[in-house]
């Protein structure tokens, strides 16, 4: 929940230039608490993973964070020491340059969008709550493409198995922080060693 102070816009502007300078700000303290964070011990792939699930847990702790960081720049100084230090973790792999680029920018994008859509899936939760009595929403989540009769066998299965349960959570989110680590990995073999 967020803090309400009672501050007008206009006392804000007398600050800032513009609504994009507080995004940046706002942004810039994000990246500082994700740095405060940071552990540098262990081989690169247990420091990206650390790093990845500790961007998510500070982008938690922030409502909007991560549009917020998907919104701003990397200008101010935590901000581009946080992109710095994604690309250090990294750098004595045997890869490109471009393709060190693509890597912590994939990286960065799957967190990102994974808290996005974890705010998406909670505002469309709190909507079928709201607009759904109880009893209709059983009825509702269920929908025919997940009966037995269905062409849609796979994803039966998974929904009968209780995977759609695991949407947003912290071992679908980790797996998918492996998937990346391991495509990382592998880039590094098109290249001699």
């Amino acid at each position: 929940m967020g803090i309400k102070v009672d501050i007008k816009a206009a006392s804000l502007y007398w600050h800032f230039k513009s609504k994009q300078q507080i995004f940046q700000v706002l942004a810039e303290e994000v990246a500082k608490r994700i740095l405060s964070a940071f552990q540098d011990n262990g081989d690169w792939k247990e420091q990206l993973f650390r790093l990845g699930v500790n961007i998510r847990k500070q982008l938690q702790a922030f409502p909007c964070s991560a549009q917020l960081l998907m919104q701003t720049m990397p200008t101010a100084p935590d901000y581009v020491s946080l992109l710095e230090r994604m690309l250090s973790i990294i750098e004595a792999q045997p890869l490109s340059d471009k393709d060190k680029f693509s890597s912590i920018s994939s990286f960065m994008n799957y967190i990102l969008v994974s808290e996005l859509d974890a705010y998406e899936r909670n505002k469309v939760r709190q909507a079928i709550t709201r607009d759904i009595e109880n009893s209709e929403q059983e009825s509702y989540l269920n929908l025919s493409l997940y009966k037995p009769d269905s062409r849609f066998q796979i994803l039966h299965r998974m929904h009968e198995n209780g995977m759609f349960n695991n949407v947003g959570s912290d071992d679908m989110f980790e797996t998918g922080l492996n998937i990346i680590i391991s495509g990382i990995e592998q880039l590094t073999y098109k290249f001699p060693q």
